[in-house]
């Protein structure tokens, strides 16, 4: 049992670079909303992206120049929660 545990320990790390994350963000009245991406990659490995050990790099689904500073902040701290990073 302690074999199979030390291979499970030493896992590695999954880095998936996309132009889209499994979460997009949009802007409504002024809020940001989020939900779940649709389409094939973000759909079908949006698994990982819950896994503390991966990370997502890609694009949030709305444009930074769209957004003030305190807002890229907190979309960057949300996408966090789910091992994601956001690129504009």
């Amino acid at each position: 049992m302690a074999e199979v545990v030390r291979y499970y320990t030493h896992m590695p790390r999954v880095v998936i670079v996309s132009n889209r994350l499994p979460v997009s963000v949009k802007k409504v009245d002024g809020k940001l909303e989020y939900y779940p991406s649709a389409g094939g990659l973000a759909t079908g490995l949006s698994s990982y992206a819950t896994n503390g050990a991966n990370r997502w790099i890609g694009w949030p689904g709305i444009a930074s120049d769209d957004l003030s500073d305190i807002e890229r902040k907190h979309i960057t701290a949300e996408l966090k929660k789910i091992t994601a990073t956001p690129y504009s």
